[in-house]
């Protein structure tokens, strides 16, 4: 009886267990209620079948206690429950979401990256450009405002922190557009939030692109083209951009589609 009170004991706390092995094994709410009103306990036998809980303590072989218990046999089998083979189990890859991104689906990041930094990111901070006060305007990694120490090349970063940066100031400059787009009651789909993102965060420009164009779609992309210019004079690098920017919000076209030259370029500090 020592064996009996100890196997109801694991057989009480196994339920659980076992009903969600028998979900797995394809078996509806109401099957399992009926397998598990029947007879007694036996899908939760079939658990710790399944799992080698009888080898391992009461007895040597579960064979053994299955030679002397029949009945139980039979009610294994209805409970259908096969066991998993650990070697037939895929292996799970984890795909980066929009969600993992704050929000900027890839092809949107890979866009910036690509216009700010090419292949690769700036490690040390470069210039570009005057800010609005008109002092000197220092980048590092993917077009961010460089911070003073690092100013003049001094400090590296890392690409971690490089990317960690960019995010920020997109959800910073995405954040304005959107301000402006709710204050104007002008609904923009995902296209056209990034390429105003992408805008504004070379420009500082994107906010106003909304407010002076009052919403209106198709006076925003003319808008968004005057920004070619850099200290004075039209800059191949901006051109290029401004073209596949708005290529992005009237096209949904995420594509570098113009050759790049000369495009790390602030035309301010937004």
């Amino acid at each position: 009886m020592k064996f009996d009170s100890k196997y109801q004991e694991i057989l009480k706390n196994q339920t659980l267990f076992v009903k969600e092995m028998l979900k797995k094994s394809g078996k509806t709410d109401e099957e399992i209620e009926i397998i598990l009103e029947k007879g007694w306990g036996k899908a939760a036998l079939a658990g710790l079948v399944g799992m080698g809980a009888l080898t391992g303590g009461f007895m040597k072989s579960k064979d053994e206690y299955m030679s002397k218990h029949p009945q139980i046999q039979s009610r294994i089998k209805d409970a259908d429950i096969k066991p998993v083979n650990k070697e037939d189990k895929k292996e799970e890859v984890s795909v980066p979401t929009k969600r993992e991104n704050h929000g900027f689906s890839q092809d949107f990041l890979n866009f910036v990256k690509k216009y700010e930094a090419d292949n690769g990111f700036f490690k040390f901070a470069y210039m570009d450009g005057k800010k609005d006060d008109g002092s000197q305007r220092w980048s590092i990694g993917y077009g961010t405002l460089a911070r003073p120490e690092e100013e003049g090349g001094k400090v590296k970063i890392t690409e971690q922190e490089a990317f960690n940066r960019l995010i920020e100031e997109l959800k910073t400059h995405r954040n304005r557009v959107l301000s402006a787009a709710k204050k104007t009651n002008v609904h923009l789909n995902s296209n056209e939030l990034d390429a105003l993102t992408s805008f504004d965060y070379n420009t500082g420009a994107g906010r106003k692109a909304i407010l002076n164009c009052r919403g209106k779609k198709s006076n925003i992309s003319n808008y968004m083209k005057l920004f070619k210019n850099f200290e004075g004079k039209e800059n191949i690098g901006l051109m290029n951009r401004r073209a596949d920017e708005v290529g992005m919000f009237a096209n949904n076209d995420y594509n570098v589609n113009k050759k790049l030259t000369s495009n790390k370029k602030h035309i301010n500090n937004g």
